[in-house]
């Protein structure tokens, strides 16, 4: 009898040490999401804080950058461009558009 009293009160000892460690688990989460919710206001607050200077970067890099998309651009309606070749399908089966 007295090994079922001991391993009874073993397993109440060890009942409790879970319950403790779930209690510190759970109290680390609540730390860690308080955490990440601070890092994320301190990114949005830098964004914030940076958005003014790149304004001012874009707005004398505005007009270069348009340039550049004139002189890359592809054109849309180029009739003296080579046909694209058709789709395997279209190919294989004779559909034409």
């Amino acid at each position: 009898m007295h090994t079922k009293d001991a391993s009874v009160q073993s397993n109440n000892i060890l009942i409790e040490q879970l319950r403790e460690k779930d209690k510190q688990i759970e109290h680390l989460q609540k730390l860690l999401d308080q955490s990440q919710q601070l890092q994320l206001m301190a990114e949005q607050k830098l964004r914030r804080l940076e958005k003014p200077q790149n304004e001012q970067e874009k707005d004398s890099n505005s007009s270069d950058g348009q340039i550049h998309k004139q002189a890359t651009g592809t054109p849309k309606d180029d009739k003296n461009s080579p046909k694209k070749p058709r789709p395997f399908w279209q190919r294989f089966f004779g559909t034409e558009k």
